[in-house]
């Protein structure tokens, strides 16, 4: 099942778990446009990982924020995962696939 055809209650819950682990690590959110949208919708700060998107940044996940909880990072395509260097030394990332990827080889 996807997530555009989860219930409200799922996402709601999805939101809270994702709130929880920015406590803890960044977060980074491999999800569809629809779920992208439900996050903006209720406020969650991300930023959109894209091909202009600071790589930097993403080698530096682990920078926490003014509220001392880490970011939210969201990808959308397979193309954002694959070539992406995601780092984050001292403190992990939380990886959450709420979408399914294509082809075996790119979930991998």
């Amino acid at each position: 099942m996807i997530d555009s055809e989860l219930p409200i209650l799922a996402s709601e819950k999805m939101m809270e778990l994702i709130r929880e682990k920015m406590k803890l690590m960044p977060v980074l959110v491999y999800c569809s446009s629809q779920f992208e949208t439900e996050m903006q919708r209720i406020g969650l700060p991300f930023t959109k990982v894209s091909q202009v998107t600071n790589y930097q940044d993403l080698r530096n996940l682990d920078k926490k924020e003014e509220d001392q909880s880490f970011k939210l990072y969201v990808a959308t395509s397979e193309v954002e995962m694959r070539g992406v260097d995601f780092r984050a030394r001292n403190s992990g990332i939380c990886l959450l696939i709420a979408k399914p990827f294509t082809t075996h080889r790119d979930a991998m």
